[in-house]
């Protein structure tokens, strides 16, 4: 990832991301990005990540949430 230069910690992040909505263990992808890119800065991507994957998550259930559950309990 070091060698994508600036789109190396975006790729970081959208790992976090994708792991909102994929079902990979976290704790994968921070080990690897504290290991490539330092704790401080492998932390950091992984938080963001993290938070930004949150978000789209509650989007996602505000968005279908509640059509879904009306639909399977009429």
């Amino acid at each position: 990832m070091r060698s994508l230069g600036f789109w190396g910690p975006l790729f970081a992040i959208f790992l976090m991301v994708l792991h909102s909505v994929v079902f990979v263990p976290s704790e994968i992808i921070l080990f690897a990005n504290i290991y490539i890119y330092g704790f401080a800065l492998g932390l950091l991507y992984t938080w963001i990540g993290s938070m930004l994957g949150a978000y789209l998550s509650f989007y996602l259930a505000r968005l279908f949430g509640k059509p879904l559950v009306e639909n399977l309990f009429p």
